[in-house]
């Protein structure tokens, strides 16, 4: 189930301050290390078996990209003649190789169902190293132009955009604001204080960020109105992209606000205006059903943009 709530607020603005939080990351850098031999990318989580491969010679080409701890498994299989690995999302194809003599390894890493493609190519000729695995669309490229084949996506990493979002010093203090101001709603209101949760905090935030992206096209409004990301999928996907999955329904609210001085002001305004809206934000804010809330912030030149997302695990 996913609730929505969206109002847009036009007002005015006494000054907050916070330390700056580190974005909350359920992730894996892959490490890709490169065997002159025999030709063979190797790609691994293990620190252990990163050094391990480096000093037997192997050439390590530092990070490849990074994986979720949890999803989509990425199997593992070891071609024991040909000294060569294969990586796929595929359980099909990893049972059809299996069958074919490989040896199962079990999952190497976890995957998205989108994000940051991983791309895969082949090499026909080639009896180890015959895949090529990379996030890197001008590697495939060149692959591609020395007779390689492009097989498209193998399956999809964690955003590093994601990651490396940061919000400013200020639009903490209002998302703190904010916060401060709804428990205090909903204190008044007879209902128990939600659970903060920082990995909210995250999705609000790059909501937030990429809701400053829409212009006043019709197009545009509609996927605000809907809740809808810039590519049309849902606000939730958010999550499948930063690699959360442990909770089981959301809940968004949207307040826009020209931008103000004032952080305070800025924080009541939000839940002034959510709470007397009639398209369902009181009854969001209000409600017992969910059990954990986040809050994100982004500013422009022109408007405060904050993003209310509630949970339940």
């Amino acid at each position: 189930m996913k609730r929505y709530g969206l109002v847009l607020v036009f007002v005015m603005a006494t000054s907050f301050m916070s330390t700056k939080p580190v974005l909350a990351k359920e992730t894996q850098m892959m490490s890709r290390l490169y065997n002159q031999n025999s030709g063979e990318h190797f790609y691994t989580a293990s620190a252990v078996e990163r050094q391990t491969l480096i000093d037997l010679g192997w050439q390590d080409e530092g990070e490849a990209f990074e994986a979720p701890v949890a999803g989509i498994p990425v199997f593992r299989v070891y071609n024991r003649k040909a000294g060569d690995h294969h990586y796929t999302s595929s359980e099909s194809e990893k049972n059809h190789l299996v069958q074919l003599g490989w040896q199962d390894e079990g999952v190497g890493w976890y995957a998205l169902a989108s994000g940051t493609p991983v791309y895969r190519a082949y090499n026909k000729y080639a009896t180890s190293g015959s895949h090529h695995y990379t996030i890197s669309q001008n590697e495939i490229d060149l692959l591609v132009k020395a007779g390689w084949q492009d097989e498209g996506v193998a399956w999809y990493a964690v955003s590093s955009e994601l990651l490396n979002a940061q919000p400013t010093t200020r639009e903490i203090a209002i998302s703190q604001a904010v916060y401060t101001q709804l428990a205090t709603y909903r204190l008044e209101k007879g209902k128990p204080l939600l659970q903060h949760e920082t990995r909210l905090d995250t999705g609000a935030y790059l909501r937030a960020k990429e809701i400053s992206t829409f212009d006043t096209s019709y197009a545009d409004q509609q996927k605000l109105a809907q809740h809808l990301r810039p590519n049309g999928q849902s606000f939730a996907s958010l999550y499948q992209n930063l690699a959360i999955t442990d909770f089981s329904d959301y809940a968004e609210n949207i307040a826009l606000i020209p931008h103000q001085e004032s952080i305070e002001t800025s924080a009541k305004l939000s839940i002034t205006n959510l709470s007397n809206s009639q398209q369902g934000h009181r009854e969001t804010m209000e409600t017992e059903f969910f059990d954990q809330v986040g809050v994100g912030v982004f500013e422009t030149s022109t408007q405060t943009i904050v993003v209310q997302h509630f949970a339940k695990k």
